[in-house]
């Protein structure tokens, strides 16, 4: 809650030494331009995307502003589009899960800290109600990233991740050479990873499951090794916007959360001298031990699943809401055959008296490529959790159907992964130590969610990453 306070207190501007002048001279006709002589910079409105540019003389110049706004609020603004060794911030309204613009209230609490006047935001502001250029040749322009590279779309860049993974012939949840792999977390805090940053970490080749920022190791005096290249992974910040309403009870304006998507860097532990040595929780051996053998059937049992053996191939009907199996001697080991069945019973989730997801009438359905993306990614997680084999037989015959689906939303692979992570919660919850580490993690989320500002109706925790104390945002280390 001291995010939503810091948000809510007016900053001062510190006072200027020179006037603003409306419109440089020399600027194009063509693009409105902002001179921010205050700071030795200019702001214009991108025309196809309606971001706010600032923009300095040098790279130099610029990192010295982002140091003074850092210099005045721990809680500094946090923009989506600023590279290396670039001389342009954006401000912009990519990220946002509900499309909403936020770009000129991250330009504007980001200009009151560094000291411009009311005048010159205004004048920015003014650019933000210009209506856009709707021409032919605007309609068809490339975005600023397709031209030059410099912004990166976060939905469109996990996305083009999993597709170039999926077109090489391996799934970041698949893993052929191992015979179980871990859940990935956090190894300087205990805290598991969730949704996308699963699948996303769990597309590394190492073993190790646990990983931290450069600086939560710096903390613990351990050190990265040179040369070493981290993983990136993504979390949602919260950024409150003003309703336009007036809070009845304490006259202050309304606020809204509105959840904006944010790139980190994590090292593995194999990456990190000093770290904690790997201690190796299975011998990759395809024999259960009694212990988990008991807890998948504790599962299988618990859920009440109708289950008939004897059948080619394993498949769940939702019309009958019943799972049939090849018998158990089929299956190359007990593994593969309890990993075939909590896959098949993942399907067995969606049914309507259920978690309620729709099943296509046919394979070439696009419903059925996105319930059998959510199964195998599902399967993945339920995996991790018991120690299963990591890949399923028949990935390969699905793949095309995935590919279909993720190349038509830049957003469908984080909901495949959130309501993966459901569906493994949901058949796992079936046994009672699962099911209380999973209320125990669940009440961890809400309240790591709630400290940041995301107002608890708005958001299911479960769907999001939200800690991310000891991370650095790309391209602002200071």
């Amino acid at each position: 809650m001291a995010l939503i306070k810091r948000l809510q207190t007016p900053v001062t501007p510190a006072p200027v030494s020179k006037d603003v002048p409306e419109q440089p001279a020399a600027a194009p006709s063509a693009r409105r331009v902002v001179v921010l002589a205050a700071v030795d910079a200019i702001a214009y409105l991108d025309r196809d995307s309606r971001d706010i540019v600032l923009e300095a003389k040098t790279p130099e110049a610029l990192y010295e502003l982002m140091k003074q706004e850092r210099d005045q609020s721990q809680d500094s603004v946090i923009v989506n589009d600023k590279t290396p060794d670039s001389n342009r911030m954006f401000f912009s309204n990519d990220g946002s899960v509900r499309g909403e613009s936020v770009a000129l209230e991250l330009f504007t609490r980001f200009a009151r800290r560094i000291g411009l006047a009311e005048s010159a935001i205004e004048q920015v502001a003014a650019l933000t109600a210009v209506a856009p250029v709707t021409t032919a040749s605007a309609r068809n322009a490339k975005s600023p990233r397709e031209r030059t590279g410099e912004r990166p779309d976060l939905f469109q860049e996990v996305t083009d991740k999993i597709v170039a993974a999926l077109e090489n012939g391996t799934a970041p949840w698949q893993k052929p050479w191992a015979s179980s792999f871990e859940w990935p977390m956090n190894g300087t805090t205990g805290k598991p990873y969730h949704g996308i940053n699963i699948m996303l970490l769990a597309a590394n080749e190492f073993q190790d499951g646990r990983y931290c920022s450069f600086k939560q190791a710096k903390e613990k005096k351990w050190s990265v090794r040179k040369g070493e290249h981290g993983t990136p992974i993504y979390f949602y910040k919260p950024f409150l916007k003003e309703t336009g309403e007036i809070d009845p009870a304490t006259q202050e304006p309304k606020m809204r959360s509105i959840p904006i998507l944010k790139r980190y860097t994590v090292f593995n532990f194999s990456q990190i001298d000093g770290s904690p040595e790997y201690e190796l929780k299975n011998d990759h051996e395809l024999v259960l031990n009694e212990e988990t053998r008991q807890i998948c059937d504790e599962i299988i049992d618990a859920s009440g699943a109708d289950i008939k053996h004897g059948y080619r191939v394993s498949a769940y009907s939702p019309s009958e809401d019943r799972v049939f199996m090849p018998n158990r001697e089929a299956f190359k080991s007990d593994a593969h055959y309890y990993s075939s069945l909590l896959h098949e019973i993942g399907h067995w989730s969606g049914h309507t008296s259920r978690l309620n997801r729709e099943f296509g009438t046919s394979r070439e359905s696009e419903l059925y490529g996105r319930e059998e993306l959510r199964a195998e990614m599902a399967s993945a997680m339920i995996a991790m959790r018991l120690g299963l084999p990591a890949a399923m037989e028949n990935h390969g015959a699905y793949v095309d159907h995935y590919l279909k689906v993720l190349r038509s939303d830049k957003k469908e692979i984080f909901r495949a992964a959130r309501d993966a992570e459901k569906i493994s919660r949901f058949v796992l919850s079936f046994h009672p130590d699962f099911r209380e580490e999973f209320r125990e993690e669940h009440e961890s989320q809400m309240a790591a969610a709630v400290a940041v500002g995301a107002p608890a109706e708005t958001f299911d925790a479960s769907e999001f990453d939200f800690e991310a104390e000891g991370l650095e945002l790309d391209g602002m280390k200071f």
